[in-house]
């Protein structure tokens, strides 16, 4: 079987004309945007560039946004020590 070559940047931009259109259906139908919460326990560098992808990504397609951190780490349950 022959190889296929995928433009992804092409995909990416249809999924994401899909998505709009259901954010505006979605809008219409309920009066408000779908929303997108992001919950971050701790510091790691790495999980801080996830959420702002996220959220970069949720406010263009029109979603409206929430995000939570929590810069000090929980305690550990008495299970695990």
């Amino acid at each position: 079987m022959a190889a296929i070559i995928i433009d992804g940047k092409a995909a990416a931009a249809e999924l994401r004309a899909q998505v709009a259109e259901g954010v505006a259906a979605f809008r219409e139908r309920h009066g408000r945007p779908p929303g997108l919460a992001g919950i971050q326990v701790g510091t790691d560098p790495a999980s801080e560039l996830y959420q702002a992808g996220k959220a970069r990504a949720a406010e263009e397609a029109g979603w409206s946004r929430a995000a939570w951190c929590c810069r000090r780490r929980p305690p550990r349950p008495s299970w695990t020590r």
